[in-house]
């Protein structure tokens, strides 16, 4: 914008300056007399002014680059901050992506733990449970051996020490007396151990 308006401003000079110089012609044109000092005059004068545009002229296509330069580096800056938003996006988004494979990871894994400590649980009740059913078998079978044991000796079943009081068919004749029960049982156990011996 800045250069335009000088552009504009340099050729606005340059007509004003073309329309002196004719004004000037005109007037070594009517004093001939003077003619050849106003012709040196004004070419003293149209060398500097000449340089000066030609100055003018050369600044201005200095700053024309230096314009373009500036651009083509704000394009520059423009396009490498573009695409360092564009690597952190993908960057971000890679990191988004493995935090959520990780919470992922880390939900299964705290539904894994809670189930097997769900497994242990009932592990434990099922251990339990065992231990009390191994107990009560346990006793069951102590109550059958005891009561086998029991079944087994004649002396410990139920009337047995009344039934040893009893005597069957007393003899007062002095013949030998029937043995009893308990009497006949001690007899034939006396036996089986001297059979033994």
């Amino acid at each position: 914008g800045n250069l335009k308006w000088e552009n504009m401003q340099s050729t606005a000079l340059n007509m004003k300056l073309d329309a002196h110089r004719q004004c000037f012609e005109l007037f070594m044109n009517a004093f001939s007399t003077y003619r050849p000092l106003l012709t040196r005059i004004k070419s003293q004068y149209d060398q500097a002014i000449d340089s000066a545009l030609k100055s003018e002229a050369d600044n201005i296509q200095l700053r024309q680059q230096v314009v373009a330069v500036e651009s083509s580096k704000l394009r520059a800056i423009e396009e490498t901050r573009a695409e360092a938003a564009a690597t952190a996006a993908n960057q971000r988004g890679e990191l988004a992506r493995r935090l959520a494979e990780a919470e992922s990871k880390v939900v299964k894994a705290e539904a894994r733990a809670k189930a097997a400590v769900a497994e242990a649980a009932d592990a434990r009740t099922l251990a339990a449970d065992a231990l009390k059913e191994a107990a009560a078998t346990r006793e069951l079978n102590r109550t059958l051996k005891q009561r086998i044991l029991d079944e087994s000796s004649w002396g410990k079943r139920p009337l047995a020490s009344q039934l040893n009081q009893v005597m069957v068919n007393p003899r007062t004749d002095g013949e030998q007396q029937v043995p009893t029960g308990g009497e006949q049982e001690e007899q034939e156990t006396q036996q089986e151990r001297e059979h033994e011996q």
